[in-house]
């Protein structure tokens, strides 16, 4: 049902929504001029992505059509998604969600045009979607436990060792798909982690009522406590907790060890730089030049010089850090940066408001709502640049990219901007509203009906990683917003379980 709904989006949207970071990789693989390279791969952009899309682009040019074989990528991408979130919906029935709250999800997903827009789109965030959601399922549903060397009877059909190894294999598919999916799997598992440790200090704490009791009734109760459920639940905790552990490691040593010492050098294929760990930092450097320039010292203002260049503040713009940290990595930057780290923390600790005003700037659009008679309004509502079919951008006819007729892109993206600019449409197509309020909202409804905390991690983990986003307010934002469209109402639902109501 969930694809039969989608489908009619995929095949208005042929061959598929092109993003401006893709048409990089593609033009890489081809061998061509790009913004990154002359030509050659680079892994500024995750390479296993490069090459999913480029060795589906080579076999549709050699049957025919490169076109076609972007498109029947989007298609199996946009099926894979939906396979996903079925299965999603099914297990969140079969743990007792609410009929009603199910229901609503699956409305939701079919019919709010955004979800199949984003399912399909040619895109890192959408390749990584449907592993991020199968890593999530898996966390929520938990392997089968064992009591006595008797399974017990979970949702799951996998044991212990088999849940692991496939939590840990899609934690390497989120990293290789999109490089900040590491960092939510290290979000993730520390948080688990801290719960699991509050949990154990609470449990070893000296009850009160226990001392009133006679010792051996006491004793006798704690015994079959033990013997019984408790056991079993603590058991299957651990065992989470390892496995997110052994994810956690494995995503590390994939993005740190495995790609740049191996992978990289024995491809040829060049390193990204660094600049995009470092854009908040060089934003708040910039502004700092802006306004401070005359107070700062000699050498701090050297070093911020050195590594941004002479014009930094004449390419310093409030809501983006793209401006400022360009593209590429030079040589004399990396001579460059311990001496601006080291300027960079003395003057944060000199001017931690301006620091504070230029990392808010550039998050407004995480917790700043709409204003109708705002000319900029459109800036913090939820777009679907669908126009991007029509980009013709430069070296496509060398890849074999011909298709430009994006007449019902256009009409699909101008009815969705008018529904937005109602007032309802402005309300609930607020970027704020799907990221920031909602999950705070949803943490206190889970503090008031006593549900589960640790299943709102993973959104709580995700929202922390758009908190770190270089631009907010920009078309280029729905990457990194795409996810939260599937997760707040899967975890709605999450929250009706029996699986959330017991924990």
């Amino acid at each position: 049902m969930i694809s039969l709904c989608w489908l009619p989006y995929a095949i208005l949207l042929y061959p598929g929504v092109i993003w401006y970071d893709t048409e990089q990789q593609l033009l890489q693989w081809g061998g061509l001029p790009n913004v990154y390279t002359d030509g050659q791969l680079n892994d500024h952009h995750p390479i296993f992505d490069t090459m999913l899309y480029g060795l589906f682009m080579d076999a549709g040019r050699a049957l025919g059509s490169a076109d076609a074989g972007i498109f029947v990528f989007s298609l199996l991408q946009m099926l894979f998604t939906a396979g996903v979130v079925a299965v999603f919906l099914y297990s969140l029935g079969m743990l007792g969600a609410s009929r009603r709250a199910q229901r609503f999800v699956g409305v939701l997903l079919c019919a709010f045009p955004p979800v199949p827009i984003w399912a399909c789109a040619v895109a890192k965030d959408s390749t990584n979607l449907p592993f991020l959601l199968t890593f999530i399922l898996l966390l929520f549903i938990g392997p089968v436990t064992i009591s006595n060397g008797i399974p017990q009877r979970r949702l799951s059909v996998l044991h212990p060792k088999a849940w692991t190894a496939a939590l840990t294999c899609c934690a390497c598919f989120i990293t290789l798909t999109k490089k900040t999916g590491a960092i939510f799997i290290i979000f993730v598992t520390i948080m688990y982690l801290a719960r699991w440790i509050r949990h154990e200090i609470h449990m070893r704490r000296p009850i009160r009522a226990q001392r009133q009791c006679h010792i051996a009734h006491v004793q006798q109760q704690c015994s079959e406590q033990k013997r019984s459920g408790a056991a079993t639940h603590i058991s299957g905790e651990r065992t989470i907790i390892s496995a997110l552990i052994c994810a956690a490691v494995c995503s590390l040593s994939l993005i740190c060890l495995i790609m740049p010492l191996i992978v990289l050098p024995l491809f040829h294929i060049m390193p990204g730089g660094k600049q995009e760990l470092l854009g908040q930092a060089f934003q708040q450097a910039a502004l700092t030049l802006s306004k401070h320039a005359e107070s700062m010292s000699d050498a701090d203002r050297q070093a911020f010089t050195d590594m941004l260049g002479h014009d930094a503040t004449a390419r310093y713009a409030y809501w983006t850090v793209d401006s400022v940290k360009g593209d590429t990595w030079s040589p004399q930057q990396e001579q460059a940066l311990p001496a601006f780290l080291k300027a960079w923390v003395s003057e944060g600790i000199r001017h931690p408001i301006t620091y504070m005003q230029s990392y808010l700037a550039v998050e407004q659009g995480w917790f700043a709502f709409p204003h109708s008679s705002d000319s900029d309004h459109n800036a913090y509502l939820t777009p679907t640049p669908t126009h991007m079919v029509t980009r013709h951008f430069d070296g496509a006819g060398q890849l074999g990219l011909t298709f430009n007729d994006g007449r019902i892109a256009g009409v699909m993206e101008d009815t969705i901007s008018w529904f937005q600019e109602s007032p309802i449409g402005m309300l609930t197509s607020s970027k704020a509203l799907w990221s920031t309020w909602a999950l705070i909202f949803l943490i206190e409804e889970s503090r008031r009906h006593r549900t589960a905390m640790k299943t709102l991690i993973p959104l709580i983990a995700w929202n922390a990683i758009l908190w770190l986003s270089p631009v907010t307010t920009t078309d280029e934002t729905m990457r990194y917003l795409m996810p939260v469209f599937f997760l707040v109402p899967l975890t709605v639902a999450m929250l009706t379980t029996r699986e959330a109501s017991t924990a």
